[in-house]
This record gives structure tokens, C-alpha cells and sequence, in this order.
């Protein structure tokens, strides 16, 4: 890979002669054309290549709220969707095939979405919320602000007042037409002592209610119910400091297993891998028979597809 110096060639996105230009990180960069480029077609590739595609429509649902701040440590010209397929991609376990992928499919799923040097929220789902442990809290009918905001700052060692903590839930659904869809409600809620008297009050986000009740040990984040949906839920805390966006980690936590497991059996691996039309390779064939050998191969090997390609570094 080379940076692009020449005044004729800045800017340039293609292919011209042997090489491929490209954007990346803001920068007009080139590499070298590949001469013989073969399409992935092992059985590790294929099962690489059908997870990904979730992860990357997982991302484009999520990119609104991640973009430029969800992962602290990344290199400065990794982009935040290399950061966050690195982080998942070699636990991720849900299969789409071809149509589910390019029709925009996405099914929830136990992600990492940030991460980042403040302290990791602790944070479990709770009979249709997600509930963030405080150990130092008290159940109350009505949480005032200032009651909140210290209790988290005493027992979350490393918040600052002034902090961000925000509350993510993704509702996961199906359309009309069968298709899983995701819709993202991001939360905010400033760590910083009021005269507002109810922490309801406070809390920032879309018009969908998001309501917090107190309980001994804890404080409770949940939305109306959704007929037919599963849900996810993650909280982190974010810091804006004179060298960039400092965040905790976070991990996705699911109301329901039961809608992604149809996504993550080895039937719909196999489906997904047979969406793409292709023969998968056999590793160890070596591309010929030797003569005399009865141990011919016997045609019933695994039905699978082209692999994907690398995305580069380009957001989705």
C-alpha cells in the first residue's frame, strides 16, 4: 500500500492499470492489483463470510451512535467498523444467507459495541428492562437527581460528574415481509447533580418512553412492551476530554434467545453457505486423481459459496 502524492491522481477511487485507489481515513492511498484473484471457497471462509454479513448490517443499524467515539483504543486510521467486526467476528455466530443479507437482515446478538479505558458498567437483563447495578441504592417511588447521579458516582469508581451514561436498546422485529429489523433507541443522561426533581425528566433521547425505576441495589431502564420482538440492551459511560471521546465497555444483553437461535443452528449455517451457489473447496484436494487409486473422491461434498471479499476499510 502506498499514499497517493501526485497532484494528477489525488482523489482517486478505481482501478487504473495495475493498481487499486481508494480512500482511507482520508487519505488517497493505492495497492498494488492482485494478478489471479481466486474466490474463497473453503469451508472456513464460507462460515467467515455468512457471519460477517450480519455484523455489517448489525454496524450500518448502529453507525449513527458508534461512528467516531464507540471503540477508545483503535488505531487512528483503523475505522470504527474494522474496530467493531474485530472485536466480534470471531465469536459471532448468526448466519444469513445471501437474499436475508442483502435485504437488509439483522438479528441482535451478543456484541461488544464499545470499548474503552472508563469503567464497565454492570448491567444484566431484569424481567423486561435491563438493570444496572449500584450496590449502594434504595428502592424509592420517585428517583431524584442528585440521589441518582451520587450513587452511581460512588460506587462506579472512575465516573466522573459530568459524564455520559448511555442507555442502548435495540428492538429487534420482524416486517411485514418476514424480514428482521432492528431499531435503535439511544438514551443519554448527563452525570451531573440538579434541581430536577425525577430522573425521568433528564434522560434524552427518542420520542419512545424510557422509563427508570429505583430498586434496592440498582436502578432499572426499560421501554413499553413490543409484541413479537426481542430485545437488546447495553450501557456505557463516555467522557469528552481535549484528546478525544474516553468510553467504558460494553457488551450487548438480550431479553430472548429464542429469535436468533433460528439464525445460529448449523441448518442455517449450511443454508446460508448453499445461498451462494458454489461448491466448497476440499482443502487437502490436490487437483488430480492418481491412477490406480480406489479412493476416488465420491461427489457428496459440502454445497457452499463465494466468499465476500474484504470490505477494506471503507464504513458500510
Amino acid at each position: 500500500m502506498a499514499k497517493v502524492k501526485s497532484m494528477n491522481n489525488r482523489n482517486l477511487i478505481g482501478t487504473l492499470g495495475g493498481a487499486v485507489y481508494y480512500m482511507r481515513a482520508g487519505e488517497n492511498v493505492a495497492r498494488e492489483k492482485a494478478a489471479f484473484v481466486t474466490n474463497p471457497r473453503s469451508t472456513s471462509q464460507m462460515n467467515q463470510r455468512v457471519r460477517l454479513a450480519n455484523l455489517v448490517n448489525f454496524y450500518r443499524a448502529n453507525r449513527s451512535w458508534m461512528f467516531r467515539g464507540a471503540f477508545e483504543n483503535k488505531p487512528a486510521k483503523l475505522s470504527d467498523y474494522n474496530a467493531f467486526v474485530s472485536r466480534n467476528i470471531q465469536t459471532s455466530n448468526i448466519a444469513l444467507t445471501k437474499a436475508e443479507a442483502n435485504a437488509g437482515a439483522v438479528i441482535v446478538d451478543t456484541y461488544q459495541v464499545t470499548d474503552g479505558s472508563l469503567p464497565m458498567a454492570n448491567y444484566s437483563y431484569d424481567q423486561g428492562g435491563v438493570l444496572l447495578s449500584v450496590p449502594g441504592n434504595s428502592a424509592a417511588a420517585n428517583i431524584n437527581v442528585q440521589a441518582f447521579v451520587n450513587n452511581i458516582l460512588n460506587d462506579y469508581a472512575g465516573v466522573q460528574k459530568g459524564d455520559q451514561m448511555s442507555v442502548i436498546i435495540l428492538v429487534n422485529k420482524r416486517d411485514a415481509s418476514g424480514v428482521p429489523r432492528l431499531s435503535v433507541l439511544p438514551y443519554e443522561i448527563t452525570l451531573d447533580a440538579t434541581d430536577i426533581d425525577d430522573i425521568n425528566d433528564l434522560i434524552g433521547g427518542p420520542s419512545t418512553s424510557l422509563s427508570v425505576t429505583s430498586v434496592a441495589g440498582g436502578f432499572k431502564f426499560a421501554i413499553p412492551a413490543v409484541a413479537g420482538a426481542a430485545i437488546g440492551y447495553a450501557i456505557c459511560f463516555s467522557r469528552t476530554t481535549a484528546s478525544g471521546i474516553k468510553v467504558s465497555p460494553s457488551f450487548v444483553v438480550l431479553s430472548d434467545t429464542t429469535f436468533k437461535e433460528g439464525y445460529s443452528s448449523e441448518t442455517q449455517f449450511q443454508k446460508a453457505i448453499d445461498s451462494y451457489g458454489e461448491s466448497v473447496a476440499n482443502f487437502l484436494d490436490s487437483g488430480s486423481v492418481t491412477a490406480g487409486d480406489s479412493n476416488t473422491p465420491s461427489g457428496d461434498e459440502d454445497q457452499g459459496g463465494s466468499g465476500s471479499g474484504d470490505p477494506g476499510d471503507v464504513e458500510p
